[in-house]
């Protein structure tokens, strides 16, 4: 008979379902009892369990605290860890190192309040033992094609720095130990059996994450090439933390971190913060600028280890941060800002020898389930990783040949991967190196191509870089009526006469409203031409 608290637990677990927690909090005492509750559990999530554990082991994260005797701490003093699923494959060497972003503060007020609003970003207290994470978390192939079958670990971020303080003592009353939590979390991985047959280390973050993989990343491949004791390639993908030092449109107070730019935002914080700096780039920056090292457009000359770029030019997070939220609305004038802070953006990113930077408004693109099939000039995300993932492995590989043999890893049951694998050739930079440009080739639509083939040869450099131009960016939607936007309608919160625009082309607004995106973009910019 079903007992009251498993029909309970069921009904608890249904209401998590419905509001799409990704994380598991099932008691651990349900896995020895009731079995019946997990089979209807099973069902309902879609889920094969015969052996429950052994399931949920391949699809959840386990978190790991460390010890109280750690020298690390979260800001409000209680003790970090890091999750971790192993991949479903057995023989898999490959690891992945995921920072989660989240801001940060920079004084008293931004603290606290970050403490009042964002308290898992501020201490461990009530993390999870177990996390079901997506995006390039994922162990499903579908959406997480190339990396689906990865050993993975998310490192959750609790001392709101950048991942870059190093300071042990407190700073008013706050522990800032962001850099010092990597460093003990590589130290406990390298403990594990698993991670010392690694043949390669993909270290990977959002936001604040992502400006962390900035910061840390040649620092942890020499922290994991002492450990391991022989080379292994460590590449960073960094995702929505091309922040820029550009002129805000407006001034702002900074009383809220969403309100300050981010060169003020983190000069008031490295004193709180005490961060550590690469000192490639602090030297060359000097006392004076060692903030702008925090900007992916600056320290990113001074890497040693490839760094692979995700960013849209219309980031919203840099957006809100310029003084700019897309859907606030405004003059022309103010339009105009957003398509010149886009170019500034487009044309930094240019030094970039991995990037793929879309028209799009968004932030953080690698925890959507959606991530991989994003695309720029009808190229998706996911390939423009695979390109430039070979290409790095062929680069390896010759660097390889040129050493001294060094002792094999050999794994019982498992093929050498590497014998099996065919060579291919390299990849061009073109493969991996995508910047949008709003150029109307991209539409793929068949029954728009012998339009789109007329205007193309006269107008494809009229078009200028605009907000949503790209046809697989996620749709906006009207703050009033909630509707999706296309680009006319976003025309209209920036104040343009759509209505006289439309007649003067021979059209209606009814008929411009029916036409995609594309078709809209491609009869206002090339139907003079």
């Amino acid at each position: 008979m079903v007992k009251l608290t498993d029909i309970l637990l069921i009904f608890h677990y249904l209401f998590l379902l419905t509001f799409n927690i990704h994380c598991s909090i099932l008691p651990n005492w349900t896995q020895g009892k009731g079995k019946s509750v997990f089979d209807t559990l099973s069902k309902l999530n879609g889920q094969q369990t015969q052996n429950s554990f052994h399931g949920r082991r391949y699809q959840h994260f386990q978190l790991k605290k460390f010890p109280n005797s750690t020298n690390v701490r979260c800001n409000d003093g209680s003790i970090p860890g890091y999750y971790t699923r192993l991949s479903q494959s057995k023989c898999s060497r490959k690891w992945l190192i995921f920072l989660e972003g989240g801001w940060y503060c920079f004084d008293d007020n931004t603290c606290q309040s970050r403490k009042r609003t964002h308290y898992d970003l501020f201490s461990s207290e009530f993390w999870s033992s177990e996390r079901q994470l997506g995006g390039i978390l994922s162990n499903n192939e579908r959406i997480n094609p190339g990396f689906y079958d990865f050993n993975a670990v998310y490192i959750p971020y609790c001392s709101s720095d950048l991942w870059s303080g190093k300071r042990w003592k407190k700073t008013k009353g706050l522990y800032f130990h962001g850099s010092r939590i990597l460093d003990a979390v590589i130290d406990d991985l390298s403990k594990n059996n698993r991670f010392k047959k690694a043949k390669s280390v993909d270290f990977v973050g959002s936001s604040a994450g992502g400006i962390g993989v900035l910061l840390n990343i040649d620092r942890i491949a020499r922290r994991i090439k002492k450990s391991f004791r022989r080379k292994i390639p460590v590449n960073g993908i960094v995702d929505s933390a091309w922040f820029l030092d550009y002129p805000a449109y407006r001034q702002s107070n900074c009383t809220h971190i969403y309100d300050c730019p981010p060169e003020t935002a983190i000069q008031k914080g490295m004193s709180l913060w005490s961060p550590r700096i690469p000192r490639r780039c602090k030297r060359f920056q000097g006392p004076n600028k060692q903030w702008r090292c925090f900007m992916g457009h600056v320290i990113y000359r001074h890497l040693k280890n490839p760094v692979f770029i995700i960013q849209s030019l219309f980031d919203d997070a840099q957006l809100q941060m310029s003084k700019v939220p897309i859907l606030e609305g405004g003059s022309n004038q103010k339009f105009s800002y957003i398509q010149q802070l886009g170019g500034f953006a487009a044309q930094t990113l240019r030094q970039a020898k991995g990037v793929f930077a879309h028209s799009c408004v968004d932030h953080e693109i690698l925890t959507k389930s959606n991530w991989a099939y994003l695309s720029v000039n009808n190229q998706g995300l996911h390939q423009t990783l695979a390109y430039w993932k070979l290409s790095l492995a062929n680069k390896f590989k010759r660097s390889k040949q040129k050493l001294p043999r060094g002792r094999k890893i050999v794994q019982k049951g498992c093929p050498n991967s590497d014998k099996n694998l065919p060579q291919m050739k390299d990849p061009s930079p073109r493969q991996f190196q995508l910047i949008d440009s709003c150029h109307i080739s991209q539409v793929t639509n068949s029954n728009n191509r012998l339009f789109l083939n007329r205007t193309l040869t006269r107008c494809a450099d009229a078009i200028p870089l605009i907000p949503l131009c790209n046809p697989s960016c996620t749709p906006l939607s009207h703050p009033v009526s909630g509707l999706k936007m296309s680009f006319i309608d976003l025309l209209e919160l920036y104040n343009v006469r759509i209505n006289l625009i439309a007649k003067s082309l021979g059209t209606t607004m009814d008929g411009l409203r029916k036409m995609n995106t594309q078709q809209q973009i491609s009869l206002l910019y090339c139907s003079s031409r």
